[in-house]
C-alpha cells in the first residue's frame, strides 16, 4: 500500500482507541475523505520540489523567467 489517503484510513481503522477516523456517520466519513483528498492532492504534492530538489531542478530552470 503506498497511496496516503490509503494508509491514513488503513491506520485509522487499525487503531480506532487513536480517533484518527470517522465516526461511523455519512457526514464524518465525508469530512474525512474531503481532508484526506485536500492533504493528499494539493499539500502533499506542494513538498515535492523541496524534498526532491535535485530532480525538479531542469523542470524550474525551464520555467519561463528562470533562464
Amino acid at each position: 500500500m503506498n497511496q496516503a489517503d490509503a494508509v491514513l484510513k488503513y491506520l485509522a481503522r487499525k487503531y480506532p482507541e487513536a480517533k484518527l477516523g470517522d465516526d461511523g456517520t455519512l457526514q464524518d466519513e465525508y469530512d474525512l475523505d474531503r481532508w484526506l483528498a485536500f492533504l493528499t492532492g494539493d499539500v502533499h504534492p506542494a513538498f515535492f520540489p523541496f524534498l526532491c530538489h535535485s530532480a525538479t531542478q531542469p523542470i524550474v530552470a525551464s520555467l519561463p523567467g528562470n533562464q
